[in-house]
């Protein structure tokens, strides 16, 4: 079964590219930050940046990297709206002109 990100209200709500999962809006030193729900998953996406990952207080050894993913209209960073691991394919949307990019086979 695909994972699918929603959008409400015109926010976003980005999946974590390592978990498949719907990531937690929170502010943090003043900016929108999303966060992977799982338990000490440092992944994190914020509009301006794109994906990155937390690394305060971890060790890094074992951490996924994060995709850069951008847009090609405005080169805004995408972000991970629906994924389907069965047919191997993920799609990516740009936060500010809503343009998809489907990457996979």
């Amino acid at each position: 079964m695909p994972s699918a990100a929603h959008t409400h209200a015109g926010g976003i709500h980005p999946l974590c590219y390592g978990h498949y999962t719907e990531m937690r809006p929170h502010e943090a030193a003043g900016r929108l930050v999303y966060s992977c729900k799982e338990r000490d998953c440092p992944v994190q996406y914020t509009r301006p940046e794109g994906y990155f990952l937390d690394v305060q207080n971890r060790p890094l050894k074992h951490l996924p990297i994060p995709p850069h993913q951008y847009c090609p209209n405005d080169r805004f960073p995408m972000y991970l709206l629906e994924v389907n691991r069965k047919q191997h394919f993920r799609l990516w949307r740009c936060p500010k002109c809503s343009v998809i990019r489907v990457d996979g086979p």
